[in-house]
């Protein structure tokens, strides 16, 4: 059974945690054939020039563990708007039994449908846009999203399995910008991956490991931090709170994208900065705290704390509303009394309760879960 992802309009890096990486390889994992369709041109602007030429170095044709990489030529339109050159010939080099279109694109979309129908494969198309993510330009918006990409999934729909938004509010963008009936959209999250998790040593040999006090309360955020991430807000409410939980730190780890917030994180010595982790120490750092929190947006990184089964503290959007059932609690806005009153909450929860909920919701997360629903909806 031979699975073709294609991964142009979205960048793709080797060997990172995206969801265009470990999708692949839990599928592959579950016995098929995994081959990955990328764009010679698709590595972002911030990878820096070592990695770049690392990954250069490896031609247009090679392997990641059992899982091919295909690199084609591609001349771009915009930051996520790709024209492929050969995409058709190497999908009839492949011969896919299924296809997973992963980001609604025009110029790709056409091609793979075309294919699909021709040779009776199954496709599935996710979405990764939203209402907060798209593009800005007005003009853009129409015309891709309310024209051109609405006409290209309702002409080819019949040759698409299903589509899917890695969120809710994802979801609903494929109804209202792209046309879709409701019928034909589910939810399917970007996962957790608990494979990688479960290497780790347990939560009292981290702390040790990071020389942090186990009786400590211990509360992380990482990514993106600035104001616009309300990381300011959690600071201060860390601060807030020394009072009843003395010895209580907040770990910080990733780039901060305002002076301010960076010069604020500096001043307070319960807050330690990591800066930017590879993967290994992302997970680690999330498993060894009590709370993982993001107070305003999404980010990847709580499908990582999830994998580690750690409680969280989110904002409720479309964007995070299935990523809690018991395994944490929701902000209203970025708040510093609700933080405060959110963290209190969790700690004051039967820690068998707390547990328990955080295993059961990782579980449901987990990329081994999510890999086996895709065969299976494709017949496998």
């Amino acid at each position: 059974m031979k699975i073709v992802h294609i991964c142009i309009s979205i960048p793709y890096v080797d060997n990172w945690g995206y969801q265009e990486n470990l999708l692949p390889d839990y599928m592959q994992k579950l016995g098929a054939e995994n081959h990955i369709i990328t764009s010679v041109e698709s590595l972002p602007a911030y990878i820096n020039a070592d990695l770049r030429k690392e990954i250069s170095a490896k031609g247009n044709e090679y392997n990641i563990g059992e899982i091919k990489v295909h690199k084609i030529k591609c001349k771009g339109i915009t930051s996520s708007t790709f024209i492929p050159y050969g995409l058709k010939k190497k999908l009839k080099e492949i011969k896919p039994d299924i296809i997973f279109h992963h980001n609604v694109s025009i110029t790709t979309l056409p091609i793979v449908t075309k294919y699909a129908k021709k040779h009776k494969c199954k496709l599935f198309v996710d979405n990764h846009a939203d209402e907060i993510n798209m593009s800005k330009s007005k003009l853009w918006i129409i015309l891709n999203y309310k024209i051109l990409s609405r006409i290209a999934c309702r002409i080819r729909r019949k040759s698409i399995s299903k589509f899917y938004g890695v969120t809710n509010s994802r979801c609903y963008f494929i109804n209202k910008y792209f046309g879709v009936p409701k019928k034909f959209i589910e939810l399917l999250p970007i996962g957790a991956d608990t494979d990688m998790a479960n290497t780790l040593e347990s939560k009292e040999l981290l702390r040790s490991k990071y020389e942090l006090d186990t009786s400590n309360k211990i509360v992380v955020t990482g990514g993106k931090m600035g104001v616009h991430k309300g990381t300011d807000v959690l600071i201060n409410a860390i601060e807030s709170m020394q009072g009843s939980y003395p010895g209580m730190k907040l770990l910080l780890f990733g780039k901060f994208e305002d002076e301010e917030t960076l010069e604020l994180a500096k001043s307070k010595d319960f807050v330690t900065i990591y800066g930017w982790c590879d993967r290994k120490k992302t997970l680690e750092l999330l498993k060894l705290a009590d709370i993982a929190c993001w107070p305003i947006h999404h980010t990847t990184l709580i499908e990582d704390a999830i994998a580690v089964e750690t409680a969280v503290i989110l904002r409720k959007t479309g964007t995070t509303e299935h990523l809690i059932e018991g395994n944490g609690m929701w902000l209203k806005e970025c708040n510093l009394n609700e933080i405060v009153y959110n963290a209190e909450a969790i700690f004051s929860m039967p820690k068998e309760v707390i547990e328990k909920n955080c295993r059961s919701i990782k579980e449901k997360m987990s990329y081994d879960s999510i890999a086996k629903r895709v065969l299976k909806e494709a017949g496998i």
